[in-house]
């Protein structure tokens, strides 16, 4: 279980004088215009392609490498999520878990492309090379994930990082929050656009009063939707009463079918995770 670390008030405080606190919902940074101005359609409907993980490179997925961002670029992604876990002399580097050994900062750098270990076979980044792929990219947004029990803090440190390293606006970083808890600080801290990921969620009013606070979108396992995991009891449904207050994405989509079949659940998607579709431009009437 997610453990949260309450961020003291001059922490927050700090963070929220360095970033542009938002006015409106009505400008282009938030959800849905971030998805509209895209131009990528799917089902035919705007949706939002998100590179998980960094995307797939070739036939390999979970890279989160520098690798996988640039081919993901060039596909036509614009909104990359990463994961991100601490050396075991804390520094924050690219990578979906620790699942075959931690290691230090020098060997994460001195391991990489090893075949041997399907979460390191490229060339996985770390704060430093990730912000010079956005600042030379100026058009991508990063989303950001950790399995690590102090994620705040983790979020805190790569979007100060980012800011004053390379100059990355926050209205490019997104947090995605595991409690409507979460999700209220990454608001206080005046982050424009969250995701709210509710897989850990305690029931469905949390999921409503998160997407009450605005520019927070939610996501769930596509599974949930095409299986037997989204119960018919509205109150236990979380997706009940969110009527199009705000977006729903899915992950991971590996086939379009699959999201054709979850629309017809839950009508309010417009985006999904995905590691090889590739997005689309509307076709033409």
């Amino acid at each position: 279980m997610r453990i949260f670390v309450i961020v003291s008030a001059a922490i927050l405080a700090a963070l929220v004088g360095g970033i542009a606190a938002f006015s409106s919902h009505t400008d282009d940074r938030y959800w849905p215009s971030a998805i509209t101005r895209l131009n990528h359609s799917l089902a035919g409907k705007p949706f939002l392609f998100i590179a998980h993980a960094g995307g797939g490179y070739d036939n390999l997925s979970y890279t989160e490498s520098l690798d996988a961002l640039g081919r993901s670029y060039e596909n036509g992604f614009r909104f990359f999520e990463l994961d991100f876990m601490r050396t075991s002399d804390r520094q924050i580097v690219c990578i979906h878990d620790w699942r075959n050994g931690l290691l230090s900062f020098e060997e994460f750098n001195r391991r990489k492309y090893d075949k041997n270990n399907p979460l390191m076979r490229l060339n996985n980044c770390d704060v430093a090379s990730l912000g010079e792929f956005l600042a030379k990219h100026q058009d991508a947004s990063l989303i950001l994930d950790t399995k690590e029990k102090d994620a705040p803090a983790v979020f805190f440190e790569i979007t100060s990082r980012l800011q004053s390293e390379h100059g990355i606006q926050t209205n490019r970083i997104i947090p995605q929050a595991y409690s409507l808890q979460e999700t209220r600080l990454y608001r206080a801290a005046g982050f424009p656009n969250i995701i709210y990921t509710i897989y850990k969620a305690r029931n469905a009013e949390d999921v409503s009063a998160a997407c009450d606070l605005g520019g927070v979108a939610i996501t769930a396992p596509i599974e949930w939707i095409l299986g037997k995991r989204l119960l018919s009891d509205s109150k236990t449904n979380p997706f009940s009463a969110l009527g199009d207050r705000c977006p729903v994405f899915v992950h991971p989509v590996s086939k379009k079918e699959d999201v054709a079949r979850a629309l017809e659940k839950v009508p309010q998607i417009q985006g999904v995770y995905t590691h090889f579709l590739r997005p689309q431009l509307p076709t033409a009437p």
